[in-house]
């Protein structure tokens, strides 16, 4: 640093403090900002092409487009540290400081599809760690899952390669997420809630949730101990029209499942399904986008057998034995 500034540029005020003179005192502020600006660079890789990915999740940006085009290329060339970025992307700046307006972008997100009037496409993937704790009384399952979410948003575009944003972060709720419902989820581990957002550069969010639920599976015993359990799972984000948001599926995968009384289906013959359904809107009847899930549970006969059938027998048949024992051998 002093070989930059001068030797006649600093005065010692002690054994590594040194204090501006005169002139030098800008030749250092602009050492400094060249400094962080080199720094923030060095921690920003260089995001992949707008046009990367071609016309998956609505197609690429359109930063040609007359008008619109002009303020997502403002977006396009922000850049800084992550925490820089995360607060310039939740306020919309810098373009909401050139229009002087209050923003956020926790609402719908923008791509090159809604801007010609058509749904988003929002894609789902959904990965099972474990399914436990099946109740039969109570017709419900417990299972540890991930929901990855992704879908394109211009608002998000910037310089760097992408941005992590986890729900401690205190601008993560200004980041839109699909408020996702699962119809037969009856409960829900609020302490086992994970939620992230990872942002590419050039305007994907891939967003997971990772979360502990109970979900309810209507069983019928009416074959039982030879009984299969039919169970399915069903996505949608409540009174969102599919004019608006389309779902559609990615996979579904997980780790493998094991349960001592069921024959769980392995995750990947799980089938999926994308369907419309109609409901009644504040408006009359709509569409809405649907995104199922369905899986087996096939009773293992033996374990009923064993654990009740076997052990009442036996008790049975020794409470007889006792009816030929003589009395005098009875001590």
């Amino acid at each position: 640093g002093a070989s930059i500034v001068g030797p006649d540029c600093l005065a010692r005020a002690g054994p590594s403090i040194f204090i501006l003179m005169g002139p030098c005192a800008g030749i250092l502020t602009s050492v400094v900002a060249w400094s962080v600006v080199t720094l923030a660079w060095a921690q920003c890789e260089r995001r992949l092409d707008v046009d990367a990915e071609g016309g998956l999740l609505g197609g690429p940006c359109p930063l040609r487009m007359p008008g619109t085009g002009a303020l997502l290329q403002t977006l396009a060339n922000r850049s800084g540290s992550a925490e820089t970025l995360i607060a310039q992307i939740a306020k919309g700046k810098p373009v909401s400081t050139m229009q002087k307006t209050e923003t956020t972008i926790n609402s719908y997100p923008m791509s090159l599809a809604s801007l010609f009037g058509k749904p988003n496409t929002i894609a789902l993937g959904l990965e099972v760690l474990r399914i436990s704790a099946i109740s039969q009384k109570k017709q419900l399952y417990k299972m540890h899952y991930i929901l990855k979410w992704k879908w394109r948003d211009c608002r998000m575009l910037m310089v760097c390669h992408h941005i992590d944003i986890n729900d401690q972060n205190k601008y993560f709720r200004e980041f839109w997420r699909p408020r996702v419902r699962i119809s037969e989820r009856e409960a829900d581990d609020a302490d086992m809630l994970v939620q992230r957002h990872t942002i590419l550069g050039h305007g994907w969010d891939f967003y997971s949730e990772e979360h502990v639920s109970h979900f309810r599976c209507p069983f019928d015993y009416t074959d039982m101990p030879y009984d299969s359990q039919h169970c399915k799972l069903t996505f949608l984000i409540p009174d969102v029209l599919d004019s608006v948001i389309k779902l559609q599926w990615v996979d579904v995968e997980g780790e493998k499942m094991s349960n001592a009384e069921w024959v769980i289906d392995q995750v990947k013959d799980w089938r999926k399904y994308q369907r419309t359904i109609e409901f009644m809107s504040a408006f009359g009847p709509a569409n809405s986008s649907q995104l199922m899930a369905e899986f087996t549970l096939q009773r293992r006969p033996a374990f009923l057998v064993n654990t009740f059938i076997v052990q009442a027998s036996l008790f049975y048949l020794l409470s007889w034995v006792g009816l030929w024992i003589d009395l005098a051998s009875v001590p």
